[in-house]
């Protein structure tokens, strides 16, 4: 399990879970989904949104279906009956996910880092 920035560099990485695990209850198990559950991860503040009058917006962990909604985690709506609308968002929201990793840069990050 891995966070990365908007310009796909790795923050956080989690390598002790099995791959037949749920990712949700992975994330949930580590330290960095109890420390976001406990509102000690030390995310920026809330901040409008370039452009945008309107009010702050916080900073989120984009996810898939699999995990819980909750105020810093944002997951696609669930995908029976949305209108376009609700397509269009889901689209979008797996466009932000995209950006996977190689092996390599895991191993890479995982050398240079310190958790």
């Amino acid at each position: 399990m891995a966070v990365a920035d908007s310009n796909y560099r790795f923050i956080m990485v989690d390598i002790r879970a099995y791959g037949s695990t749920a990712d949700a209850r992975i994330f949930s198990a580590s330290r960095m989904g109890a420390r976001l559950h406990a509102n000690q991860l030390a995310l920026p503040e809330a901040r409008r949104l370039p452009g945008s009058a309107g009010p702050p917006a916080p900073f989120v962990i984009v996810a898939d279906e699999g995990f819980a909604l909750t105020y810093h985690v944002m997951r696609p709506f669930p995908k029976r009956g949305l209108d376009v609308w609700r397509r269009i968002f889901n689209y979008q929201l797996t466009r932000a996910r995209r950006g996977s990793a190689t092996d390599e840069e895991v191993q890479q990050f995982t050398e240079n880092s310190t958790l």
